[in-house]
This record gives structure tokens, C-alpha cells and sequence, in this order.
């Protein structure tokens, strides 16, 4: 055997050399592979499987020897078996530690189609373990050992290498880890918000290359100020090495900022999935939530526009940006601002009275340290200088380094300085920042005026500063981007009483126009009111005025919005700065329904009181109430007025009627509604209030008239006089007032009288024409000092300017008059009058004054009143008397002599 083994190796090698020596022929060529591949071992050792190696010719790759070596690894198995099929002659088989030698050769070339066995090979494993094994189809030599010939002529051949599974490979886990967190990453990426949905984006990694198929759950853990948690499902699994993008949606809303949160994401977070390494599955990350402050202040725990004042009456708001204009502060460090008012920017009607002035600056891109630019601002309004701020309103974009600038409002009032013809503004600015300053958007100036011509107007002026700017970079929708503007007190007009209702709006930066801002009042809705139309001037404050008359449906609390809104298809709207609102209600013409004051009626005796429509226009009918005190007074009949006929009258209760009265044909002006007629109850000085009320009031077109009422009372007359006691001037005696200076105390006096009366002291006069000269001055009010109108101490301070009272004693009559106008004019108050100078008391100052007071100080007359003498005080001065007459005033009296005139009369 060994000698034909040595043979077949000699002949092998020969074919073999011949096939490497001769041109392969031009063909499709030869396949050899094995089958099954892979194969599978069942089991361990020693099982085994067979392995074929299969050849597969097209027509023209005729085929009669073929040979190559089968490397294999030993580690996991052996081949120990061999069995040659289709070509069984002339066959050779070797092995050689991971290799064996094959060798196959027949008389006559054939074609070997769809995979013709040559081989069965018996393949054994070796390795309990599981393991993987080559079948390689290897050249080991030269001359080559693969190959395929046909007559020593080589073919081109295919060789396809194989593989052996020995056991069942090990279950590979995967490995979950969570790689980055991410806060609102379709909008404000990388931050969170309080009062809002924050959406938070997990990325999730399997680290082993190996699929998961089962559900799994990704836990968001949120601690801080507030805690949330949520299972977030992942139904689908992950594929091995890949990412996965996990979403917790509209869920944490954090209510509470600046403050710091941690945001923890775990994958796996209910163990569903057994991993290579259950300790990696948790990432944490510190997260910083801020307001975003272009949403409404609602979502910022600020302040709504709010009303700031309310007026009403005949008054009229007027507002002007002047020649005020927008002043670039980037890269300008402008120092001085000046801005112009003329009479016809702000046209004030002849006898208006202001009721208040305000001066509104814009400004933004504030860059100071502190946020205090204002402390830098010095402003003269007119000639007022150094104007204090009255209000400073402010918002800013409050999260990011970039853009976050507060921008604002500031109201200076300057009522007492506004000028009807003509204002001017000076605003100077020292602010340190460089290179930039900040920007003025411009200034508007508002007045609020009362005037008779005007007609009766409510007026509400809201104010605060909201920064709003909806865009989905910013992570605000349009419902956030809404500055809110709620009216108090709420407005309670009919509806039928409201002539007109407009709401002016004052916005910064407002000029996008179309539908990326909208305005809403009651159930009114507008779109892009605030444009390129609205722009004031050349500033960059956008005003509006809307007829808002169709959506004020009476009384009841009305809420203005202000909204940055996001037209269709695109992904932001206006950005603007929301901060002044007036709302205006125009009232008609009311009725005045009222009584006249200072009724009095005898004890025991009858007085009728007219119910007067004041100021009616088309009275048709209408239905009025009259309370009073039973105890005092009682109705005992109504009567028609000249215009007006009662249809029917009813006393309801004991001190109320009801009367309802009209004119068919419908009159206007002041008309008599009814007359009513009293008899007394009560005794003097019994009163009683005369209170009405209105239940319906129409014109001839069936219109509800809009009215107030006027009440007043009526009083049973009381016919004593006051009693006035205790007349008195402190003190007594005082120097007549020339206009020369006068030591404090000497020149004025305090007149004193107390009065009482059993009802009520309407007033006290005196007579001060013989210190004071008429005419205008025989009836001088009093002032009540102390007590009250029914006992009290009446009091007037006095001088005496008048020359003829001089020197004189004067008793000035008083008059106490009660509200019923009786009168007491018995009293008097008694002041005595001296001429200072006048030492010898003859009426004149002259030279014998001044030789009276020389004989004095050398002891040849009694020493002069002080009083009177004492003319020159310390160095000269008249008003700092100091009680020492010597030369000095001699001399001054002296000089003072009319004939002499060196001096005015002391």
C-alpha cells in the first residue's frame, strides 16, 4: 500500500506540474464548495457531520482531475473520514495535522453540472466547547496542489471556502447606555422654562452590537424645587450599535426660577432587559430653569399691563411722539437726547385744567452691569430740571448670554410743568458702558384734561412693560406670546349709555403688520394692527386706535390681549414690546334726576319739592323713586309738572313713593318730572335725606336714557338764632402795616369768636372794613379752628393796612348764620391799632417823637413804649426788634419826619 500511495503522489505531482505548466482554456470556468455551509455539529465530542465538496462545470469546463488540501482548526475539529464520489479511480487522501491533501483523476473529461458530489468528508468534533471552524480550500506547494485540469490543461476555478459550527453559540446580551440629554431641542435648545411644557430628548446607545427586539422603558427623573417622573415606552427595541432617539413630550413644568435642576435619564429603568452591564444605564445632567421672557408675564410670574389711572367727567386724553425720534446706541456713546412739542401736536382747548402730564421713554438693548441705565439719566422737562422717575417698567429676554438686554418704559410726571404752547425734553445720559450705549425707541407724551366742551368720558390708562415674540426657535407659541390687559374698576356702563369705546395701544417695535400680531377685546379679534402705518414718526413706537364699540356688551370685566402670533406657514411673529393701553368710553349726554338742595318746610306746615329731569333730551316717560324719613317728613300728594303729567303715583312703604310720569309728545331741557308735596312729622331742627332712584327713563323712541341722581333733604325750619360768645383778638393791639418791616408778632393778630347754634353753623363773617378799607371786606369768612359746626371756635388772622384806621380802637362786627339763615349780629371784636413811631400817641411820627425819645436817654422823660419806640433793631434791621430805644431810633424817627424824608415812615 505504501509503495501505491508513493505512486499515486508521484503521479499527482506530475498532472499537477503539466496543469500549471499549460494555459488554462478560455471558459465559463469551475465552482468547488461545500455543502452544507456552515454545517452544524450537534452535540460535542466525538459526533460528527458529513461535509460534501461539490463541483459544478459549465458545458465546455470539461473536467478529469482535480486536487487541493482543506485546511481546518484542529482546536475545534478533526477530519477523519473521507469518501470519494462520482470520480472513484485513481484517488489520494492525506492528512497532515490542520490540513489534508485530496487528489482525484479519471480516464476521459467530463462535465460535472448543479453541483456534482466529488467528496464526502467526515467531519468530527473536537471541542466541547462552542467554536468555529474554516474549511479553506489552500495551495499548499509548488507545483500547486489546487487545482481542476482536463488533459493537464487547466481549468479557472472558483474556490469557495466553508465553515463548521461546532455547539450552540452563546447568547449575546446587549448593552443600553443613555449618552446626552437634551432640553427643547426643536426650539430653545439646551434650556427649560418655568410655567411651560419643556420637552426633554434622550439619546440611547446599545454598546454591544446587539439587537434588542423586547419593549423597554427609558425613566425621566426631574429633582429640584419640584420633582416629576415619567416612564417613557419603547415598544420597538434598538438595533445593536445603533442610536435611538427617546422623547419625553409636554410633560415637566417646572414652576419655579432661576433655579437649578438635575435632570437623570435611565434606560431599562424596569429591568426588562438583561444586559452585559446593568451599571452604566443612568446619565445625569444639571439643568438651569430660567423664565423665557418673550412669553407674557403670565408665564413669568410678572405683572399684567395694568390699570395705572382712572378718569372720568368731562375730560379728554391727547398723546404726541413730538419730533421725537429712534437713537441708535450700538456703537454710538451718545450723551444728549432732545425731543420738541408744539401747541399742535397736543391741542388744549381755552380753559382746559390738566389733570396729568406724563412723559413715556422707550429705550432697549440696555447693556449696564446692573440693569440700572436709568440711574444715569438726568431729564429737564420745560423749566423744570432734574425730573424724578415716576414709574420704571421693564422686561427682558431673561435666559442665554445672547440678546438678553432688558428693555422698557420709563414715566416721568410732569403735570406742573407741561406748557399748552410748546414742551421741550432734554435727556442727558451718562451711563459708563462702552462701546455701546443704550437705544431709544423715542417718547410719547400723554395729557389727560378736563374741559366743559368735552363730552362725558371714562378713561382707563393701563401701563407695565411685556416683551412678547412668539417663534419656535424661542420655544413660544402664540398663546404664550400674550401680554394681558385687564380694567379696573371693571366698566359698568349700559350699553345703551356708550356713545363710542376705543382702545389706543402703544407698543414698541411693533411693525409686522398681516397676522403675526393680533389685538382681542370682549369678542372682538383684530390682525396686524400694529404695521409701518402705526409707526409715530421717525421713533420705533407703533400706536393704534381701534373702535372696539361693537364688542362692549355692558357691564362686566373686559380683558384686552396683546399677541406676538405665528401666521400659517411660518415660524415666528412680531416681536414687540407691549406697555400702554387706554380704553376710552364715550358716555351720552346724562339726565341729571335730582332735587334742589336747602328745602325747608314750617313745623306744621306744607312744602312741595320738584323731582327735576336736568338736562333730558326726547323725554318720553319713566318710573322714579323718592325715600325720605317718615319721622320727619311725609308725602301727602304728587303733582304734574309744567311738561311733564303723572300717570300714576303709589307710597310703597312708609318713606318711599313711587312715581311714574311722561310727556307723549316728548320735550328736552330741565323739566319738572313731578311735584311732590310734604307736611312736617317731626320737629325743628329735624332733616331728612331726599334720596331717588331710577327704575326707567325713556325718550320717545322707547331708548333707555343714561342718568345719575342728585340727592339732597329737606328741613324743618328752626328760627333761633346762633349764639355767639367769647369775642376776642390776641393779641389786642397791633401796629398798623405800612409795608415797612415788622418784628414778628407786632403786626398781626388772631380774631376769635365761639359760636353755636342748635342746628348748624353755615358760616361766620366779620367786618374788616375799618382795618382793611372797602370795599370787598364787610363780610370776611371765618375759618371753624375747632369743634364742630354745631358749637366751635371761629378764627381769622388780621392786619391793618388801612391808614384812616390807624391809631384807633376798632370793635369788629361778627355774623354767625345758621343753614336755616337765621343770624346773629350782636357781637363784636375789639383790636386796637397803633402807629409805630408814633411815641408821643398823636397820629403823626415826626421830630417830637425823635426829641421825646433824646430826653429819655438822659433821663428828662419817662421811658417810651417799646411797643411803639422800638423802630431800629440789631444793625439796623425793622423786623428783629430788640426791645432797646436809644438814639438809634430817635435818629431813625428823625430822618422820618415828613418834612426831612430821609427815611419811609417806620
Amino acid at each position: 500500500m505504501k509503495n501505491d500511495r508513493n505512486g499515486k503522489i508521484a503521479l499527482f505531482g506530475i498532472l499537477a506540474l503539466f496543469v500549471a505548466l499549460t494555459v488554462p482554456s478560455v471558459s465559463a470556468g469551475v465552482d468547488l464548495y461545500f455543502s452544507p455551509d456552515p454545517a452544524q455539529i450537534p452535540g460535542g465530542p466525538p459526533n460528527t457531520v458529513t461535509v460534501q465538496v461539490l463541483i459544478d462545470s459549465a458545458a465546455g469546463d470539461t473536467v478529469d482531475a482535480w486536487g487541493t488540501w482543506i485546511k481546518f482548526d484542529p482546536t475545534c475539529v478533526n477530519i477523519t473520514g473521507y469518501s470519494y464520489q462520482t470520480i472513484t479511480s485513481n484517488t489520494l487522501w492525506i492528512h497532515s495535522g490542520d490540513r489534508i491533501k485530496l487528489w482525484n483523476y479519471q480516464t476521459g473529461c467530463q462535465q460535472f453540472p448543479n453541483g456534482t458530489a466529488l467528496l464526502n468528508l467526515t467531519v468530527q468534533c473536537e471541542n466541547p466547547a462552542y467554536c468555529v471552524s474554516p474549511l479553506e480550500f489552500i495551495d499548499n506547494g509548488v507545483p500547486p496542489d489546487k487545482f481542476v485540469a482536463c488533459i493537464m490543461t487547466g481549468r479557472t476555478a472558483t474556490w469557495h471556502n466553508g465553515t463548521v459550527l461546532q455547539g450552540e453559540p452563546p447568547v449575546e446580551e446587549p448593552d443600553l447606555n443613555v449618552t446626552s440629554i437634551t432640553t427643547n431641542p426643536l426650539g430653545a435648545s439646551g434650556y427649560a422654562f418655568a410655567n411651560e411644557w419643556n420637552n426633554i430628548k434622550a439619546e440611547i446607545l446599545e454598546g454591544n452590537g446587539t439587537t434588542v427586539t423586547d419593549p423597554f422603558y427609558v425613566r425621566f427623573d426631574v429633582t429640584g424645587p419640584e420633582s416629576f417622573t415619567r416612564d417613557v415606552l419603547v415598544d420597538d427595541g434598538i438595533i445593536g450599535g445603533t442610536t435611538k432617539e427617546v422623547w419625553c413630550n409636554d410633560s415637566w413644568t417646572p414652576t419655579q426660577a432661576p433655579q437649578l435642576y438635575h435632570i437623570n435619564v435611565t434606560v431599562d429603568s424596569q429591568g426588562d432587559i438583561t444586559e452585559i452591564d446593568e451599571g452604566n444605564n443612568s446619565l445625569d445632567k444639571p439643568q438651569m430653569v430660567n423664565y423665557n421672557g418673550y412669553k407674557g408675564k403670565r408665564f413669568t410670574n410678572g405683572d399684567d399691563i395694568e390699570t395705572w389711572q382712572f378718569h372720568e367727567g368731562h375730560v379728554n386724553l391727547i398723546y404726541s411722539a413730538g419730533d421725537s425720534k429712534h437713537q441708535g446706541g450700538y456703537n454710538n456713546l451718545w450723551t444728549t437726547y432732545r425731543a420738541n412739542w408744539t401747541a399742535g401736536n397736543l391741542t388744549i382747548p381755552d380753559g382746559a385744567t390738566i389733570e396729568k402730564a406724563s412723559l413715556n421713554v422707550y429705550y432697549t438693548f440696555e447693556r449696564t452691569p446692573s440693569s440700572n441705565v436709568t440711574d444715569y439719566w438726568t431729564l429737564d422737562f420745560n423749566t423744570c430740571l432734574d425730573v424724578p422717575i415716576d414709574q420704571h417698567y421693564t422686561d427682558r429676554k431673561g435666559y442665554s448670554t445672547s440678546y438678553d438686554y432688558p428693555s422698557g418704559m420709563v414715566r416721568y410726571n410732569v403735570t406742573s410743568c407741561f406748557d399748552a404752547s410748546g414742551n421741550q425734553v432734554v435727556l442727558d445720559n451718562a451711563e459708563p458702558t462702552t462701546p455701546h450705549h443704550a437705544s431709544l425707541s423715542g417718547m410719547v407724551l400723554m395729557v389727560v384734561y378736563e374741559n366743559e366742551t368735552e363730552p362725558y368720558r371714562e378713561i382707563w390708562i393701563n401701563e407695565g412693560f411685556d416683551v412678547i415674540s412668539a417663534r419656535d426657535a424661542y420655544s413660544v407659541n402664540s398663546t404664550e406670546a400674550m401680554a394681558y390687559v385687564p380694567f379696573t374698576p371693571a366698566p359698568d356702563n349700559p350699553i345703551s349709555q356708550v356713545e363710542k369705546a376705543t382702545l389706543i395701544t402703544v407698543m414698541q417695535d411693533a411693525f409686522d403688520g398681516d397676522d403675526s400680531n393680533r389685538l382681542y377685546f370682549g369678542n372682538g379679534e383684530w390682525h396686524g394692527i400694529w404695521n409701518n402705518a402705526a409707526k409715530m414718526g421717525a421713533t420705533t413706537i407703533a400706536a393704534n386706535e381701534t373702535d372696539v364699540k361693537d364688542y362692549y356688551i355692558g357691564p362686566g370685566n373686559y380683558e384686552a390681549c396683546l399677541q406676538s402670533h405665528i401666521p400659517a406657514g411660518s415660524d415666528r411673529g412680531d416681536g414687540m414690546g407691549a406697555s400702554k393701553v387706554i380704553l376710552m368710553l364715550e358716555k351720552s349726554a346724562e339726565v341729571n334726576v335730582k332735587v334742589p338742595c336747602n328745602n325747608v318746610i314750617l313745623e306744621g306746615g306744607q312744602q312741595t319739592v320738584p323731582i327735576i329731569l336736568e338736562g333730558i333730551d326726547d323725554y318720553g316717560a319713566g318710573t322714579i323713586n323718592l325715600f325720605y324719613d317718615v319721622g320727619v317728613v311725609d308725602v301727602i300728594g304728587v303733582t304734574d309738572g309744567p311738561q311733564s303729567t303723572v300717570a300714576a303715583w303709589n307710597k310703597m312703604t312708609p318713606g318711599h313713593i313711587k312715581v311714574s310720569a311722561q310727556n307723549v309728545d316728548g320735550v328736552s331741557g330741565d323739566i319738572t318730572f313731578a311735584n311732590v308735596e310734604f307736611e312736617t312729622k317731626g320737629t325743628a331742627p329735624a332733616c331728612s335725606d331726599l334720596n331717588l332712584t331710577v327704575d326707567t327713563l325713556y325718550d320717545t323712541g322707547y331708548n333707555d336714557l343714561p342718568y345719575i341722581t342728585s340727592n339732597c333733604s329737606i328741613c324743618i325750619l328752626e328760627t333761633n338764632e346762633p349764639v355767639v360768645t367769647y369775642p376776642n383778638a390776641d393779641p389786642q393791639t397791633i401796629l398798623n402795616d405800612n409795608g415797612r418791616g415788622r418784628c414778628p408778632g407786632t403786626n398781626l393778630s388772631q380774631l376769635n369768636v365761639t359760636v353755636a347754634d342748635d342746628t348748624c353753623v353755615q358760616n361766620v363773617t366779620i367786618d374788616l372794613t375799618a382795618i382793611f378799607g372797602g370795599p370787598g371786606n364787610y363780610s370776611v369768612p371765618m375759618s371753624l379752628i375747632k369743634g364742630t359746626n354745631l358749637t366751635g371756635t371761629w378764627s381769622i388772622v388780621v392786619n391793618a393796612p388801612y391808614e384812616p384806621g390807624v391809631d384807633l380802637t376798632h370793635c369788629l362786627p361778627v355774623n354767625a348764620t345758621d343753614k336755616f339763615g337765621n343770624s346773629n349780629t350782636a357781637q363784636c371784636v375789639t383790636l386796637t391799632v397803633l402807629r409805630r413811631g408814633d411815641v408821643v400817641r398823636n397820629n403823626l411820627v415826626n421830630i417830637v417823637d425823635a426829641y421825646y425819645i433824646a430826653r429819655y436817654t438822659v433821663g428828662l422823660e419817662a421811658q417810651p413804649d417799646p411797643f411803639v419806640a422800638d423802630v431800629v433793631g440789631l444793625n439796623g434791621a425793622p423786623d428783629i426788634c430788640n426791645g432797646v430805644v436809644d438814639m438809634a431810633d430817635a435818629l431813625y424817627i428823625a430822618r422820618a419826619d415828613p418834612l426831612i424824608g430821609l427815611e419811609p415812615q417806620p
